[in-house]
């Protein structure tokens, strides 16, 4: 029997709201230091480079969800999850730097990234959860199949999301360019 998905639990957002906290804190003061003054947003044709970029990054950080479904526990899944967290808070911060320059669709872009950018985690965390409980549940064949045919099963039942934050998200990221100005 497959267990409800829950994407965190009272404990787990007790562990990761510090690391998101902390994400933010960390950019904002590195920003500090590195004397930034605003970012301005530009849009321009899809880039390929970047379009590719995008594709590229978003595919790693699905194959470190389900590598970390290899391993028979739902606490791991944690770990890429604070990770992805902490990139949609970093997100979040450069949008706060857009605002001063009176840039608000860029900064609403940047917003709507960090929106898709935490979806991602949802998204990829329920499936690499969806794969660690089916695996408990099937006792029969090898580990390994056994992990290739969850992991099947539980992106065709999440595709249709799947597909559409990922698609959001690279098209955001490759057809704009920040340029950062300095005090």
């Amino acid at each position: 029997m497959k267990k409800n998905f829950t994407f965190m639990t009272k404990q787990g957002w007790m562990f990761a709201v510090p690391f998101f906290l902390f994400s933010v804190y960390y950019t904002m003061s590195k920003a500090h230091f590195a004397h930034w003054k605003s970012i301005r947003v530009m849009f321009h044709l899809i880039d390929f480079t970047h379009l590719i970029s995008a594709i590229g990054y978003a595919a790693v950080v699905f194959a470190f969800y389900l590598l970390c479904a290899l391993i028979p526990s739902r606490r791991i899944i944690a770990v890429p999850s604070i990770i992805t967290i902490m990139l949609a808070a970093q997100q979040l911060t450069l949008a706060y730097f857009t605002f001063p320059i009176g840039d608000v669709i860029g900064g609403l872009l940047l917003l709507i990234a960090t929106v898709v950018i935490a979806g991602m985690a949802l998204i990829y965390a329920k499936i690499a959860l969806a794969v660690i409980d089916g695996i408990g549940a099937s006792s029969k064949g090898n580990y390994l199949t056994a992990w290739l045919r969850e992991i099947k099963l539980a992106v065709v039942a999440n595709w249709k999301f799947l597909v559409i934050d990922v698609l959001i998200y690279v098209v955001i990221n490759a057809s704009i360019v920040m340029t950062l100005t300095f005090k």
